[in-house]
């Protein structure tokens, strides 16, 4: 596998002179974050105000429901926007790739919800716990699952591109070819998002606006690092993709 500058570089010449089109899609996650903002808004303008307490209750509760509602479509969108964006890395055009919305809805459970789950129920535990022994135990537990976590984020990073590529498959199956896929490439996976994280301050300081460019350039790195996997996998195992029906897909033959 290449370096990520490769891969950056690689997403730029994909989009040169698709920008366009690419933040037409982009538009959708800038939306969904300025959305997910206005929410802390909520939260903190009627305390500045000095709100009366009963404001500032519901006004939390309303912001709680909003930062929930967006959280879940924008995991949706970013779904939505890797299999797009996987086409376009193709050369297929992003209006004709079709996306499972009960695929993707089905992949926000595996990629957020299921981990922030887990996280939440062994911290609520370690806060309970009294004893000091016990504290420490929950608390060791607890930097395990982060450690998972981060391990799991970064798996789930290939779901949308993997379930695109394979829809006969189940969800159980598709999960499990992640782990496959991405065995010895976790490291330079997590580099490769890693090395966006300047872009990712960049967004921030412009409002989220930085988005329309940075979702894009990322994304369509992250398919290529993931055609990458897929051609070596093929190449390691050239006896079992002799017996598989080979797909084109742009460029790219993708055995099922």
């Amino acid at each position: 596998m290449k370096s990520a500058s490769y891969y950056r570089k690689e997403a730029l010449k994909t989009l040169d002179g698709k920008w366009n089109n690419a933040m037409h899609y982009s538009l959708l996650m800038l939306i969904s974050w300025i959305v997910m903002m206005s929410s802390m808004v909520i939260i903190v303008l009627p305390i500045v105000l000095k709100a009366s307490t009963a404001i500032i209750i519901i006004c939390t509760v309303l912001a709680c429901l909003l930062l929930v509602a967006s959280s879940f479509v924008t995991f949706i969108l970013q779904y939505i926007l890797k299999a797009k964006f996987l086409g376009m890395s193709r050369g297929l055009d992003p209006k004709n790739v079709k996306v499972s919305v009960k695929r993707a809805f089905l992949g926000v459970l595996l990629m957020s919800i299921l981990p922030s789950i887990v996280s939440q129920v062994i911290s609520a535990l370690g806060k309970s716990a009294d004893e000091v022994f016990v504290q420490i135990v929950f608390m060791a537990m607890l930097f395990m699952v982060v450690i998972l976590n981060v391990i799991y984020a970064v798996v789930m990073i290939v779901y949308p591109f993997v379930s695109e590529d394979n829809q006969q498959d189940s969800v159980d199956k598709i999960w499990v070819n992640c782990f496959r896929l991405t065995d010895g490439h976790k490291w330079r996976l997590f580099c490769l998002d890693i090395s966006f994280i300047g872009w990712g301050l960049l967004c921030i300081l412009s409002l989220g606006i930085g988005l329309l460019w940075v979702v894009p350039y990322q994304l369509v790195a992250e398919a290529k690092f993931y055609d990458d996997m897929i051609a070596e996998q093929n190449s390691n195992k050239p006896n079992q993709s002799i017996n598989k029906e080979p797909i084109t897909i742009g460029n790219k033959i993708i055995y099922q």
